[in-house]
């Protein structure tokens, strides 16, 4: 799926792609906010590798709407390719933005470990700063079932440092944990997460695909 998602936005873009040395599995705030540092174009559109646009004018129809006018852009999102179920609320997935809003709140807040909340999170801070606009005509869907991510974020497993023991840990307790983070950042100012600095891994290379 990671090489379908790679021809679908050949024509688009020129893809890079890095490989570090160090462990940040479980961990998806820290690969994309270094990979966003490291971009070179003015929009950013956010999404998994096994979700794709539904159409082959969905990319055209973001980079016309972020060329007009840049706004923080949430599209219509299906969450099962089989029966097409819309997800409830705002995801991540297929969003688009110019990069600046991205830099301008620090991107996403790298203690999240595991899944869920990094993304509401990142939603509730660029919403605040710059407001959101829904647009249904703009469509992507996730391949859920005929894919399952594994391990899956909600089983990360415990490491030191969390605050927790391993006995104590499980996917209740993260999921608390993840939340509260989510309320603390939604009482301090959007940009006020990673404060000794954000998207750095000493150890990245670019390599060829």
């Amino acid at each position: 799926f990671l090489r379908l998602a790679l021809e679908d936005v050949r024509p688009w873009f020129k893809v890079r792609a890095f490989q570090t040395h160090k462990v940040v599995t479980y961990n998806q705030c820290l690969p994309v906010n270094c990979m966003v540092k490291r971009a070179r174009g003015e929009i950013l559109i956010l999404n998994h590798s096994d979700v794709f646009p539904c159409t082959r004018f969905t990319l055209k129809k973001i980079w016309n709407i972020q060329k007009e006018k840049g706004r923080f852009l949430i599209p219509l999102f299906f969450f099962n390719i089989c029966t097409r179920k819309e997800w409830g609320g705002p995801l991540i997935n297929g969003a688009s933005m110019p990069k600046r809003f991205f830099e301008a709140i620090r991107g996403f807040d790298e203690r999240f470990y595991g899944g869920p909340s990094e993304d509401i999170d990142l939603i509730n801070r660029l919403k605040r700063k710059f407001g959101m606009e829904n647009n249904r005509e703009i469509q992507f869907i996730h391949t859920d079932p005929l894919t399952n991510v594994a391990p899956r974020m909600n089983q990360a497993p415990w490491k030191p440092g969390l605050g927790v023991g391993e006995s104590e840990f499980n996917y209740k307790w993260l999921y608390e944990r993840n939340n509260r983070l989510v309320n603390e950042n939604g009482a301090r100012p959007p940009d006020a997460v990673n404060p000794s600095g954000w998207g750095e891994l000493d150890t990245l290379e670019e390599i060829s695909l």
